[in-house]
């Protein structure tokens, strides 16, 4: 079984997306993503939730018919001594650079979702946190 869904964009474009209902939600939003020509962002549902990508569809309240919304920020860039953070559209956050001045979220990239706002800091002896 599918679920078909219209997705639009704030600038008024929108797009009619099927996706499995065994699928997790960030299937559906790559073929939003596509199919209205845009980069990395967040679906909202009509209450203004953002919608897990990992979610199986099934799992959600999803149903035929429903207009979300795809919401895209601008690409958000901090940099610290020897390391970088970027917030990118779908507020997931990627970082590099030295491990020592924080350029490595491996261990924390899980809970890297839906991240508003970063922060670096450029003292001596600081340690550099994204959050």
């Amino acid at each position: 079984m599918s679920i078909t869904v219209d997705v639009g964009l704030l600038s008024g474009k929108t797009a009619t997306v099927e996706a499995g209902l065994d699928e997790e939600v960030g299937a559906l939003k790559r073929r939003a993503q596509i199919a209205l020509g845009v980069g990395r962002g967040r679906l909202v549902d009509s209450s203004g939730s953002a919608l897990d990508a990992c979610a199986p569809i099934k799992c959600t309240r999803l149903q035929n018919g429903d207009l979300l919304t795809l919401h895209i920020n601008r690409v958000q860039v901090q940099a610290c001594r020897q390391s970088f953070a970027a917030i990118l559209g779908d507020g997931s956050v990627v970082t590099w650079g030295s491990a020592a001045y924080g350029g490595d979220s491996s261990a924390v990239q899980d809970q890297l979702k839906n991240v508003q706002q970063i922060q670096a800091l450029s003292k001596e002896r600081l340690l550099a946190t994204w959050s």
